[in-house]
């Protein structure tokens, strides 16, 4: 048997080296990638204690995965080997194995068996099997005494279990707990075994092991239900209503309701409890709008006092919270279960953490990064600019070591907060800047102008749609995703919108200050980041769409009239000209293949490159900025997959090689670009912020 798995092995590495014979790889201690960004920046949904080490604590990610810390928050490590979805909801730890964990993302279930160093995908019963965003809290339930037994709520609303870690699953029973397919917000054995408990925003419903039968509890009463858990000694069971505690002393039969909290229309999302004979601790996570905090109990809900008077942010390793303050919607509230005095919380923005029962906080993000990049370019004096989703757009003087606001900067502004997608850097100082937006709470896309290197900047939309686009998107929304400039007229800059209904191609003559829809427009408008200009001839115009009839589109005439010039491949990402006119385009090719195409004649004529058939997509490319040979691509797994890779070539695309190297397992990079001087490469990822590796000559 082993001479026969020896064998196929071979055949497999001979078959792969025939689809692409030009691939090498990088071991696992190959290039060596330095942290180059900030942490935080984004949503932390769940962060649990171990309950064997008092120091061992384990954070999750919308978009980044799980990060574990050995010092309590004081420096995270992330945790990513073999878990194929970074989007990670909810953590459960077995109390009889410590070692045992399981994390519920978007598209199913993964457990480990060491503690987070390496995950497996448990089965998902055909896609039945997965948790959801803001819903999923709490919403895998271990048996005691019996780790391989594991419950399961479901988003589709069903309750599921296994006794084999996750590899078989049955279901409790036909019907769903609460009669409706609502998330299931979280799932609570009793310490006796004889009852499971399952909350959604329907209520909350037990099941008895016994009678083989769910039972609604006090129907619409309870309703919403964020959170539920049951006090392992006194075996309580508390469930958060919208703004109060309901607590059951004999499993539901009868109901305590606490005290509101103090702060009207608020909804509990997260309660822990420190349970001891002589202190029992109550700690509520609540949200109002975006607003959040913690409460505090020690009279289970009879009265409760604010937690959140002293919270001191980690500024210099978190820059959004010059303007991202602490106040925040808050996500989870975990009180340790060696300590009453040591609590942690999660936000839409960090991780905090209480030594002293919740009277101060300290931002504990180092390690933990969770920006979702968009954009990365150097200016002539080797200022770095990274733009990204939620955050806005961050300046470094010292390559990476430390970043400044640019926009926004101190205060939270409708009109600016949300994404940053692109930019460009206008003249030589780093003082005039374009970069593209998509404001959180406006329908609209628009262009943010500065010529004072961020100290003044004005919010441009004339000329631009009123709308967002809804029709013939890449993603659900038209977005302001492509942005070039005329390399013989700085001031002639040339914006794509995806979208049917209002995208398309924009002009700006003046430099960014007023932009007109060209009056020519090719024939699919669902552009991504694929937006180039003939350094020769300026105008031709080439514009890379994606779907049905994607492909790249030509422009001779400034924009006025477009013909499709390559239809080879229909899902194009990304696009560079070289200063030789060398066109590089990046995407999906046949059969979902990671590809990249090279035009050497202007486009007349189109070859494959590079293609990687293990990778869903290959997304941004960089051209080294003296040697016309040298060229990074990344590949790409979409819907939070991780897997994403970075190849590096140094002769033309003759042979390629794979640097990944020590990058934290997770998603590829977003947007990439090489230093001034071509020494560094720098990467800024769909989740994780930015890193850097030297490039040899």
């Amino acid at each position: 048997m082993r001479i026969k798995s020896t064998l196929v092995l071979i055949v497999l590495f001979a078959l792969s080296l025939v689809f692409n014979p030009r691939l090498s790889f990088a071991s696992a201690s190959g290039p060596h990638w330095e942290f180059a960004g900030w942490y935080g920046g984004g949503f932390y949904p769940a962060v649990e204690f171990s309950n064997s080490d008092k120091n061992t604590v384990y954070l999750t990610s919308d978009v980044g995965g799980i990060w574990k810390s050995k010092n309590l928050g004081g420096n995270w490590q992330c945790i990513n080997r073999g878990l194929g979805q970074l989007s990670v909801y909810c953590l459960a730890i077995s109390a009889s194995r410590p070692e045992l964990i399981y994390a519920g993302t978007k598209e199913g279930l993964f457990v480990s068996r060491n503690g987070g160093g390496i995950w497996r995908k448990c089965h998902t019963l055909n896609g039945k099997i997965a948790f959801e965003r803001s819903q999923s809290r709490r919403s895998i339930a271990l048996a005691p005494q019996s780790p391989e037994t594991v419950y399961v709520g479901t988003a589709g609303g069903s309750v599921f279990y296994s006794g084999d870690y996750g590899q078989n699953w049955k279901t409790l029973s036909k019907e769903h707990p609460l009669r409706e397919k609502k998330p299931i917000t979280a799932l609570a054995l009793t310490p006796d075994g004889k009852f499971l408990f399952a909350a959604s925003a329907s209520g909350l419903a037990r099941y008895s092991f016994e009678n083989r039968h769910w039972q609604v509890l006090k129907p619409g009463e309870l309703a919403p239900v964020r959170d539920l858990l049951i006090l392992s000694k006194s075996g309580e069971v508390m469930a958060a209503g919208k703004n109060v505690l309901f607590i059951s002393p004999d499993t539901g039969q009868h109901w305590m309701v606490s005290k509101p909290l103090p702060v009207s229309g608020a909804l509990i999302n997260s309660i822990s409890v420190y349970e001891s004979e002589d202190n029992t601790l109550l700690a509520c996570a609540w949200e109002k709008d975006w607003k959040g905090g913690v409460m505090l109990s020690r009279s289970k809900g009879m009265e409760w006092s604010a937690a959140d008077a002293d919270m001191f942010a980690d500024t210099h390793a978190n820059p959004t919270r010059l303007w991202a303050k602490a106040g925040g919607r808050t996500a989870s509230v975990r009180i340790s279960p060696f300590s009453p005095e040591i609590i942690l919380r999660t936000d839409w923005w960090g991780v905090w953490r209480s030594d002293n029962g919740g009277v101060s906080w300290k931002e504990k993000i180092r390690g933990a990064p969770n920006t979702v990049g968009s954009d990365i370019v150097f200016d002539s004096t080797n200022n770095l600019y990274v733009a990204a989703m939620d955050n806005g757009l961050y300046k470094s003087r010292d390559g990476g070591k430390s970043y400044e606001a640019v926009f926004p900067a101190q205060k939270f502004q409708k009109n600016l907060h949300g994404h940053i997608w692109r930019v460009l850097i206008l003249d030589k100082k780093g003082e005039h800047i374009v970069a593209t937006s998509s404001p959180w709470e406006e329908d609209v896309n628009q262009v943010v102008l500065t010529t004072d290197g961020g100290k003044n900047f004005e919010i441009i939309r004339r000329g631009l749609a009123q709308n967002r686009s809804k029709k013939g998107t890449v993603w659900h929304e038209g977005y302001p995703r492509a942005l070039a400039r005329d390399p013989k007229n700085p001031n002639q800059l040339y914006l794509g919108i995806d979208g049917e209904d209002g995208g398309g191609l924009f002009i700006s003559r003046d430099a960014g200050r007023s932009w007109k829809r060209s009056e020519g427009q090719p024939d699919s408008k669902a552009i991504y980041n694929g937006l180039a200009v003939d350094p020769f001839d300026s105008s031709r115009i080439f514009w890379a769409a994606c779907g049905q009839k994607g492909g790249v589109y030509l422009s001779e005439d400034g924009g006025n009239s477009w013909k499709l010039i390559f239809s080879e491949m229909k899902w194009i990402f990304d696009m560079a000209v070289a200063g030789d006119g060398t066109l590089y385009i990046s995407g999906s090719g046949k059969g979902n293949r990671a590809s990249l195409y090279i035009s050497k004649n202007r486009g007349r004529d189109w070859r494959l490159l590079f293609g990687v058939p293990e990778a869903e997509a290959m997304e941004a490319i960089a051209l080294h900025p003296q040697n016309p040979d040298t060229l990074a691509v990344s590949t790409e797994h979409w819907c939070g997959r991780s897997g994403g890779g970075i190849f590096l070539t140094q002769n033309g695309g003759k042979t390629w090689k794979e640097i990944t190297g020590n990058l934290p397992q997770g998603t590829g990079a977003a947007a990439m670009t090489f230093s001034p001087n071509g020494s560094y490469l720098y990467l800024s990822r769909f989740a994780g912020s930015v890193y850097r590796t030297k490039v040899g000559n």
